[in-house]
This record gives C-alpha cells, sequence and structure tokens, in this order.
C-alpha cells in the first residue's frame, strides 16, 4: 500500500512559493485566511478539490511570506 506523502505528492504539483506583501498588524491567522479563502467564504462558493487547491497555494505563499520576512 501506498504512504500518504507518497499519494500526496503524486497528485499534486506544487509551484514555487510567491513571496507577497508583507502583512500590516499583529494578526497572523487573520493575514493566513485573509486571502483566497476569506473571498470563498465571501462569495459562498462551495469547497472543491480545485477551490482547495487554490486555497493551499495561497496560505502556502502567504506561510512562506511571514518566514521571509522573520514574523515567524
Amino acid at each position: 500500500m501506498l504512504g500518504f506523502a507518497y499519494y500526496g505528492a503524486s497528485i499534486h504539483e506544487w509551484q514555487p512559493a510567491i513571496k507577497l506583501d508583507a502583512p500590516y498588524g499583529d494578526d497572523i491567522a487573520e493575514y493566513l485566511l485573509s486571502g483566497r479563502f476569506k473571498q470563498a467564504c465571501s462569495n459562498g462558493e462551495i469547497l472543491n478539490n480545485e477551490l482547495m487547491k487554490q486555497i493551499n497555494i495561497d496560505v502556502h505563499n502567504r506561510m512562506f511570506t511571514l518566514i521571509e520576512n522573520n514574523l515567524i
């Protein structure tokens, strides 16, 4: 049986992270979820595989930005 890590890696093609504008304010959670996730919630979109992929990429980029700016 294939392990989860192998299966997960085989179905996703990750692009290198993109550094976004640094957050302003102290609420890291708000920053992490203020992009595509917030947009999807505001629009009442139904979660499906494509939307989850978009949200994951956005959160990944936001985490990368926080790390690059020494905020976490």
